[in-house]
């Protein structure tokens, strides 16, 4: 990883730079890759619509939901207001989120739909 250029300078010693490595298979389902790429589409943008890329329009299963560096306060009225620090969030183990993500890699082609 030494291409990273959080790995290199001042930010090797920083305590709070966080490197995340995906795993080779999402925890919750061996089968479906760790990583990949979703191909552009309108649905995938959190933004919501007519405002800045800071507030959100995320589903209300996110409510419930542990985010790094967010509270209940980051829902405002009509938007959900993402913290000023870092790129990554980290959302602690959730089962409804985990199902809405599942749908997404579904809906977007990125794991086969599978017969039941």
């Amino acid at each position: 990883m030494e291409y990273h250029p959080h790995t290199n300078g001042w930010r090797r010693s920083n305590k709070t730079n966080t490197i995340y490595i995906a795993r080779d298979n999402l925890s919750w389902n061996e089968t479906i890759p760790g990583s990949g790429v979703f191909k552009f589409n309108d649905k995938l943008i959190l933004t919501k619509k007519g405002l800045s890329r800071s507030k959100w329009d995320l589903p209300d299963l996110f409510k419930e939901a542990e985010i790094s560096y967010h509270s209940k306060d980051s829902w405002k009225d009509g938007y959900f207001q993402s913290a000023a620090i870092g790129q990554e969030f980290v959302v602690r183990d959730n089962e409804i989120v985990e199902n809405w993500v599942e749908t997404l890699l579904k809906d977007h082609k990125l794991i086969p739909n599978q017969k039941e």
